[in-house]
């Protein structure tokens, strides 16, 4: 027969066994508890933030803006429109022989202003002096002064395409001024053409 102390004796052991081997697994494996990730904090599979470029590196990844669709001059449309009508106006008053000599003049007015064209004319040479304007212009006049404010000539005819001749006596600066009389929207483009021979 087993006795009380044996048995007291063999429990206390049994118990002592379990309590090391727990003990020893949780020193093994650790706490299986599991803790609450941050989900702020980079998983492996996310894509590192970008790195500072170093100095002499080409970078050839950097998106480029596409570019712009939008006309750089919204009335390009209107200016080629007096450009064709300039480039007509010399056969139509007659100045078959004649040479381009400046570049046209581009510009715009308001109905019944007027506006103001440096020009340099030199002796000896046959000028005619050609104004044109768009198509809401009903009437465009041109008057022509020398440098010391005198009338030359003139052309205030109701009509869109007048027309200056002078043949100069000497070389200086001269004026155009260009009168619009008649437009029907809220500024007219006009042309001058200045032609020689």
């Amino acid at each position: 027969k087993i006795g009380v102390g044996p048995r007291v004796i063999s429990s206390g052991v049994g118990l002592f066994m379990i309590l090391l081997g727990i003990g020893l697994t949780d020193l093994i494996h650790g706490d299986s508890t599991p803790e609450s990730v941050d989900s702020s904090e980079t998983t492996p599979n996310e894509p590192q933030p970008s790195v500072s470029v170093p100095p002499g590196e080409i970078v050839t990844d950097v998106p480029v803006s596409p570019p712009s669709t939008q006309p750089e001059d919204p009335d390009q449309a209107w200016k080629a429109q007096v450009g064709t009508q300039l480039m007509a106006a010399t056969q139509q008053v007659g100045l078959n022989g004649y040479q381009l000599t400046h570049d046209p003049f581009l510009g715009k007015l308001e109905d019944n202003t007027r506006g103001s064209i440096g020009i340099t004319l030199e002796s000896g040479i046959s000028y005619g002096l050609i104004g044109v304007c768009d198509e809401d212009c009903g009437d465009i006049d041109l008057h022509l002064y020398d440098e010391n404010g005198n009338l030359i000539d003139s052309d205030t005819q109701r009509d869109d395409y007048p027309t200056i001749e002078v043949s100069p006596q000497w070389t200086g600066d001269f004026s155009i001024v260009v009168e619009m009389p008649n437009c029907a929207a809220a500024y007219c483009y006009y042309g001058i053409g200045a032609y020689g021979k």
